[in-house]
């Protein structure tokens, strides 16, 4: 029997199983034909047109129907899926359980063969015996009615009788997973979270924040760690163990030609350059072997080390030839620490201010003969698809740009994209670095405001977000919701044009035209 047949029905013991996440509630996608957009448009004219936001009340009330048909109701949800992955219980189990209204069933009577988890609801005592329908109720009913219903007050106080103060906080958790109405705000979920800035802020860092707020918070202020399913993608294995494989056998090759690693920028000024040969094919051939079976070890994939090594050697053959364009290297340091100041205006201000900005290069040389310094950053994927002065006025190549800007005068920052693409030698100096003032505002602003806002869609609300389809950790986000990229374009297109948080959010879309504008200022 379906939960649809079970409506307005009365049972004995009433029995609801699959109660999860995305099932019940079912997630609702957007009709790829006839968008939710579209349907509001005409909905006056059609109103018996289904909509997605009347979906999650009706199912609300769908589930407040079926708890009050029994005296004794057991509820169960699939722990794991067919491959093994984890699975979230539902929001309306989740919202029972920190009720503490439910009974969990102990794992020795639930049949071996069973992947679900099963609770019995305790309907404890009645908390509204003097409700105008003068019922008597279970405060669990109570709870239900007034929570699902929509009436915070009322689920509140039965809540607060229930487990204490600290139901207030939970009830807000709840409210954003299933709120009552659609929502036009930013709640916790979307990051509005209020963490201050970081005392000491790395270029990596921001870089993480433009590409998705909420991800780099979870990754560098919370340190969550990605699902092991994750970890053996294709985009997992090459983007972090190939990744680290590679910069560890580059910086292996220069240390052992005599250069020191881990000096700061101006021990490297100081420092005398050191001729570093080209390495041949057999020299990197062994060095990848040795480290990719390390790194394999220590991820815990030991049988995986043949072909991370085979991953790896694809990109250093390109390293070989783009980092040694004639034959030898002349190298200062080596995993070189430094700091650049970029120049910001805040929102309201009549003067920039500077922050200061940390960050690590992978290689420094001096070229023979000359002074200025080349800071290089290996990348083993591809750092921006469209031309470097646009890239920086969206936030892009934030590394290079400390570099030019950290590195001293006549510095320049070298991208050596080891992917085959046409383009695979980026250069960002002084002048092209300086166009960082706009994007400055943007994330320096949002991060002043504690404000970490999953990039889920574009900024009109339409489509994923450029990061979401290979992220590791789509499962600690409201990914898969496409209402939730409309809400947060309505948020930020309420708030003032120059706003940061609608700045940061509309990064991805500044245009070329933008771009000249900063140039033509720089020159002025």
């Amino acid at each position: 029997m379906t939960v649809t047949e079970a409506r307005g029905r009365t049972f004995e013991h009433l029995f609801l199983p699959s109660l999860n996440r995305g099932i019940f509630p079912a997630q609702m996608a957007d009709d790829p034909v006839f968008s939710s957009n579209a349907r509001r448009a005409v909905s006056q004219l059609l109103p018996d047109l289904p909509l997605k936001e009347r979906g999650r009340p009706e199912e609300r009330y769908l589930f407040a129907q079926l708890m009050a048909s029994a005296p004794a109701v057991t509820l169960s949800y699939q722990r794991v899926d067919a491959d093994g992955k984890e699975m979230n219980p539902s929001v309306f189990l989740e919202r029972l359980h920190l009720e503490g209204c439910l009974s969990w069933i102990r794992e020795e009577e639930v049949p071996e063969t069973s992947s679900e988890r099963h609770a019995l609801v305790d309907t404890g005592p009645d908390l509204f015996e003097a409700r105008s329908d003068r019922l008597a109720r279970p405060s669990l009913e109570h709870a239900v009615i007034e929570g699902l219903g929509g009436r915070s007050p009322g689920f509140y106080s039965a809540v607060a009788r229930l487990i204490g103060p600290q139901a207030k906080h939970l009830g807000a958790v709840l409210e954003e997973l299933d709120s009552p109405a659609p929502r036009r705000d930013l709640g916790p979920f979307l990051g509005s979270v209020g963490v201050r800035p970081p005392k000491t802020i790395w270029v990596s860092f921001l870089n993480a924040l433009v590409d998705c707020p909420w991800k780099a918070f979870l990754e560098k202020e919370l340190g969550l760690e990605a699902p092991p399913e994750a970890a053996f993608s294709e985009e997992g294995l090459v983007g972090a163990v190939v990744g680290s494989v590679v910069h560890e056998v580059l910086e292996r090759v220069v240390v052992d030609r005599g250069v020191a690693p881990g000096t700061t920028i101006d021990e490297a000024r100081r420092h005398p350059a050191v001729r570093v040969p080209r390495p041949t094919i057999s020299e990197l051939q062994e060095l990848i072997a040795e480290v990719a079976q390390q790194k394999a070890v220590e991820q815990g994939i030991p049988a995986l080390g043949p072909a991370v090594a085979a991953f790896a050697l694809q990109f250093l053959q390109r390293a070989r030839e783009l980092a040694w364009a004639h034959d030898e290297a002349y190298v200062v340091g080596v995993e070189t620490i430094g700091q650049a100041e970029v120049r910001w205006l805040p929102a309201e201000a009549e003067h920039e201010i500077g922050t200061q900005v940390h960050f690590r290069a992978d290689r420094i040389d001096r070229p023979a003969g000359g002074e200025h310094l080349l800071l290089l950053d290996y990348k083993t994927g591809v750092p921006a698809t469209v031309g470097s002065q646009l890239a920086i006025a969206r936030g892009k190549l934030l590394q290079g740009v400390a570099y030019a800007l950290g590195g001293g005068e006549g510095s320049v920052g070298q991208y050596v994209v080891l992917k085959d693409i046409k383009k695979p030698l980026i250069d960002i100096n002084e002048k092209l670095a300086s166009g960082v003032i706009e994007p400055a505002r943007a994330i320096f602003g949002s991060l002043a405001e504690g404000v970490f806002f999953p990039r889920l869609s574009s900024p009109d609300g339409q489509g994923k977000g450029p990061s979401c389809g290979w992220c590791p950790l789509k499962s600690a986000c409201l990914y898969g919701d496409s209402g939730v990229g409309q809400r947060m374009a309505d948020a930020f297109g309420a708030l003032n044009e120059d706003a940061p948080l609608r700045l940061m959010w509309e990064l991805p879309k500044k245009k070329v035209a933008k771009a000249k504008r900063i140039k033509a200022e720089a020159k002025a």
